[in-house]
């Protein structure tokens, strides 16, 4: 696999995973910063998107 898309409804997720701004002092810091370099080194191309949760029960769960 070379490409992955990751959508989440979680807004604070979204936004630890795109940017190391803080969120790596938090107490989940660890896993952001891992989860990151999974994405970086594992994939060419990785995009994480955020949808609200309005948008997932319009269109259905299996969306976010």
């Amino acid at each position: 696999m070379t490409h992955i898309v990751r959508e989440t409804d979680a807004i604070v997720i979204g936004e630890a995973l795109r940017s190391s701004s803080g969120w790596d002092r938090s107490q989940y810091g660890a896993l952001f910063r891992q989860t990151r370099e999974l994405l970086y080194f594992d994939f060419t191309k990785s995009v994480i998107s955020v949808c609200s949760r309005a948008c997932c029960r319009q269109f259905g769960f299996l969306l976010c």
